[in-house]
């Protein structure tokens, strides 16, 4: 099932929506203005600051040749061997890395998808997956996103499971921040009425006023 084409909007926000607490695995397809690859995961998606994920993953190239590259075994994992997946908006203020990324770390990630999809990254080295170019060459890293993809895989009953978790969770998080402009509306108002806030139009309206009754 499709849960996300950037034809139909092409907003970060929409990627993020269609990913964010759908538990089946999930494919994403970008096609870029250098090559076309993609990504499947088991782990269910989900914002954090820091990487996350299982080695029920992999990399893929689709343009202009074929490719698969898998989390890399036992053998040869290091420090930071587990850094499968992230998704990470700029609306936390104690992100260091925004958008989606794959691999790598968050100074330096395999793939980085950023928020308003230019100036993106796709290496062809990490400590999570094997080597090997996601893009035309191995010289290329950089690009711009034309066109991206979700799809949620697994049978009928299954993906109507995964789609019914996650409309819950959209619930979930945006009972949350109504919540939240509730609590900050009420601060506010606090605020001016304990004249905690330096207003100026206020004070301009105060002197304004003591200036016309002289």
């Amino acid at each position: 099932m499709k849960l996300y084409n950037s034809i139909d909007g092409f907003s970060f926000h929409q990627l993020q929506y269609s990913l964010v607490g759908y538990t089946d695995p999930t494919v994403i397809i970008v096609k870029s203005t250098e090559g076309i690859f993609g990504f499947y995961s088991a782990t269910r998606w989900k914002q954090s600051i820091s990487f996350y994920g299982s080695s029920d993953c992999f990399l893929f190239q689709m343009e202009p040749t074929f490719g698969v590259f898998r989390p890399l075994p036992e053998s040869e994992q290091v420090k930071n061997s587990n850094n499968f997946m992230y998704l990470c908006t700029s609306s936390r203020h104690d992100v260091k890395l925004n958008g989606l990324a794959i691999g790598g770390t968050v100074q330096k990630p395999r793939v980085h998808i950023t928020e308003n999809f230019e100036k993106c990254e796709a290496g062809s080295f990490d400590y999570s997956f094997e080597k090997g170019s996601l893009l035309a060459s191995d010289w290329d890293r950089y690009f711009d996103v034309e066109d991206i993809e979700v799809w949620g895989i697994g049978d009928d009953e299954s993906t109507k499971r995964a789609m019914e978790d996650r409309r819950e969770t959209r619930f979930a998080a945006d009972a949350l921040l109504r919540k939240a402009q509730k609590v900050n509306k009420s601060l506010l108002l606090m605020d001016f009425n304990s004249r905690a806030v330096d207003n100026k139009y206020f004070a301009h309206k105060d002197f304004t006023s003591d200036h016309q009754d002289m």
